[in-house]
């Protein structure tokens, strides 16, 4: 059988990477409003958060340690590990003994390549998918083919295969 996974609140708890990302760029300056404000225009009426316009958006606003705030983002991209959910690796390693993982990702492709990458757990997928399509349509019937016999999307987002 064919399991595929999306990434963000389904192995992965973004809400908490958000949170480490905030109170981080606190240090640097970046109040509460400000990244929330950015925040949302770097999601550029989208779905999908984009760090490095958050960062150029600082950075015209006057953010005194961009470079402070560019480190730092780094550094916690790095840590991703830690945002997974307690038995994300566990779950992973059981189901991958019997069936072939996906992943499939919406989101800004540098950025979730950033997190799975970071994370530690691509190696259990066969492949490793990032689209700019919130439906997710055309890589999941690549992976399952115009029947879908014999695969399951595990998927948190339902606008997901509408």
């Amino acid at each position: 059988m064919k399991l595929i996974f999306d990434f963000d609140y389904t192995l992965f708890r973004a809400n908490k990477l958000r949170e480490a990302i905030r109170d981080f760029y606190r240090t640097c300056g970046v109040t509460d409003e400000i990244f929330q404000t950015t925040f949302e225009t770097s999601r550029m009426a989208g779905r999908d958060w984009k760090p490095e316009v958050q960062l150029a958006l600082f950075e015209r606003g006057g953010i005194i340690d961009i470079a402070a705030c560019r480190k730092g983002l780094g550094d916690i991209l790095q840590s991703c590990g830690k945002f997974l959910y307690e038995d994300t690796i566990l779950v992973l390693g059981a189901l991958r003994e019997d069936h072939q993982l996906f992943l499939v990702s919406h989101g800004e492709d540098s950025f979730q390549n950033a997190k799975v990458g970071a994370s530690g757990i691509a190696s259990f997928f066969q492949e490793v998918i990032i689209t700019d399509d919130v439906t997710k349509v055309v890589p999941l019937s690549n992976i399952v083919g115009s029947e879908g016999k014999g695969s399951v999307f595990i998927e948190d987002n339902p606008l997901a295969l509408v």
